[in-house]
């Protein structure tokens, strides 16, 4: 007979499956990351199922299928630094974030000149960390990248501090270690405030919505100035729902598939509006091409929340090479908040 879980437990069951979501959809989009040609997208696929493609079509960089975009690298180096300091650290993490993406890594791929690079691939943000790291700045996130690495940050630290009253200073914290402005960090505690109802909730329903009500507070934990902005943004995502189109369509001809804020945010939380599952809703945002890894990341997170560990294919967990790896990480942080 199975043991009833406490209600912090199921809290608990629910944060690692976010942190292992998250993973796993951004290991499973690699293979189709940045193409933003949606035919040489359709033509790579050949009518099969689009997780996990091998071998890799992206047109900017080549790693082995199985593997994490620049995106998870730097969810992965969080979790890790969140795990081992038992919350975070942001020293801790500034110099795990430089040895792991710094010189004489994986990262440092040499002056190649034709794409796809043989490597992964170092994101704007990344490259000014490790400038304002050697450079010995005290502040090392960029002052100009609005770009969709933020939301790379959100699951591991939602997953520890969800239901806390300093989650959201954490996550502004861990967000400006690679990128310092208004528009990356308010799409960030968006995916923030969403991500903590999914985990601390299990529920879809009325989440949005709560977070329009808190938004349109402009006070409180969480507020950047940004809120109006965002409370826009999130109503231009609700009014295509009753719409009924395609996701790809939606993400393609209204937010764009790029990594730019804020139509990744939006693209991303539609995908979550319009979905029901970890299968169909990380499907749908790989298909829907471009930067699609980032955007699979959140929604993996979202879903896995949901879905509970159970609603991951075993197939895609066996093909995500950090899973045993990451599920241990996880499994050591729900540890952790339940001290």
């Amino acid at each position: 007979m199975a043991t009833e879980m406490s209600p912090a437990q199921e809290v608990s069951a629910r944060a690692v499956a976010a942190v292992v979501g998250a993973l796993v959809a951004d290991a499973a989009a690699q293979g189709l990351h940045w193409v933003y040609d949606l035919e040489k997208l359709d033509a790579a696929v050949g009518g099969k199922d689009p997780e996990f493609h091998s071998p890799s079509a992206c047109p900017f960089y080549t790693t082995d299928t199985g593997t994490n975009t620049a995106y998870g690298d730097q969810t992965f180096v969080l979790l890790e630094s969140l795990a081992q300091c038992k919350g975070l650290d942001v020293s801790d993490l500034q110099q795990r974030f430089y040895k792991f993406f710094g010189p004489g890594t994986a990262f440092d791929t040499g002056d190649q000149k034709t794409r796809p690079i043989k490597g992964p691939w170092r994101n704007g943000s990344i490259k000014a960390f490790l400038a304002s790291m050697e450079a010995k700045k005290e502040n090392t996130g960029s002052d100009t990248d609005t770009q969709a690495d933020g939301a790379a940050k959100v699951a591991p630290l939602v997953a520890l501090y969800a239901g806390q009253p300093d989650m959201l200073a954490k996550v502004e914290a861990a967000v400006r270690v690679t990128q310092n402005h208004q528009v990356a960090l308010s799409a960030a505690l968006a995916n923030a405030r969403i991500l903590e109802a999914f985990i601390l909730n299990g529920k879809q329903e009325g989440v949005v919505e709560a977070l329009m009500e808190e938004l349109g507070k402009q006070k409180g934990p969480g507020i950047t100035g940004q809120d109006e902005t965002v409370l826009k943004q999130i109503r231009e995502v609700q009014e295509q729902k009753p719409l009924g189109k395609p996701h790809r369509e939606v993400v393609n001809k209204v937010f764009g598939s790029s990594c730019a804020l804020p139509k990744q945010f939006q693209a991303a939380l539609h995908c979550v509006l319009t979905h029901t599952d970890y299968v169909s809703a990380v499907r749908a945002t790989i298909l829907a091409g471009g930067d699609n890894a980032s955007r699979a990341g959140f929604v993996g997170a979202c879903f896995g929340a949901l879905g509970g560990l159970d609603g991951i294919p075993t197939e895609w967990k066996e093909k995500c090479i950090r899973y045993q790896t990451v599920l241990d990480l996880a499994q050591k942080l729900a540890a952790v908040r339940e001290t």
